[in-house]
């Protein structure tokens, strides 16, 4: 995944990559690199990639929103 998928799946659900660090464990200036480019030495250039763990938060991310919107859903039913 690259920094621009990455951000624009936080995006996508509502996260910004601080929200994501606090929510995730994850060091928020680390987050921050995720997809940068560094120079190594002078010619040599490295990309930080972002961890591959990341997709399949992303989606328990998404199903635990689904699964509290229905909560709250029933909640406000039985409720009424």
């Amino acid at each position: 995944m690259t920094k621009i998928e990455f951000t624009k799946k936080l995006k996508n659900f509502g996260l910004n990559k601080s929200k994501f660090a606090k929510l995730s464990g994850e060091n928020y200036y680390t987050v921050l690199g995720w997809g940068r480019t560094y120079k190594k030495e002078k010619k040599e250039k490295k990309v930080l990639k972002v961890p591959i763990w990341i997709d399949s938060w992303l989606e328990n991310y998404e199903k635990a929103q689904k699964y509290e919107n229905i909560v709250k859903n029933i909640s406000t039913e039985i409720k009424s």
